[in-house]
């Protein structure tokens, strides 16, 4: 998703919560080589249901434990608060004792503000992963037909998943 950068009539405090709210950069060369490892069983076992699918997020997000992500924070002192209704983005809040504020897997992450479920977002992870990792090259058009998503979404989860990589295999 296109955010403008702030111009110079916006103000400081304007910039810096657009700036909060942008993912901080794209999925982590690490991840997508540990995702690139993982076999097709491995994947579906992980991406079963829309509750595993997010807790593998936040087994690969925080590996050593979760952090609250908000710049200037990262307390490792958190607590996780479950939600008992339906909400379709997330189920699992954690509240950071640091700064007292909630926050989800979700929050400053390459999937924030975006209405795809968790599974799909591990599939394409998987894929993107997987295709790089060959020496191909991924595009919105095959990633479109392999998650059933429209061009225009595909193109925004490999912007997303990878910013600086424009589509072009490893080299």
């Amino acid at each position: 998703m296109y955010k403008p950068r702030p111009n110079a009539s916006t103000s400081a405090s304007q910039a810096q919560s657009q700036l909060a709210r942008q993912p901080a950069h794209g999925l982590s060369s690490t991840l997508l080589g540990h995702l690139a490892q993982l076999s097709m069983p491995d994947l579906i076992a992980q991406a079963r249901t829309e509750a595993q699918a997010e807790r593998a997020w936040i087994d690969f997000r925080w590996p050593h434990g979760v952090k609250c992500p908000r710049p200037g924070c990262g307390s490792a002192s958190t607590r996780e608060r479950r939600s008992h209704t339906r909400r379709k983005k997330s189920s699992v809040t954690f509240v950071c004792r640091g700064c007292d504020q909630p926050f989800t897997v979700r929050t400053h992450y390459v999937m924030e503000e975006s209405p795809l479920g968790f599974r799909t977002w591990l599939w394409a992870a998987y894929l993107v992963a997987a295709t790089i990792a060959h020496g191909a090259a991924m595009y919105p058009a095959l990633l479109s037909r392999r998650l059933g998503v429209t061009h225009k979404t595909a193109d925004d989860i490999l912007q997303r998943i990878d910013p600086h990589h424009h589509y072009r295999a490893a080299t």
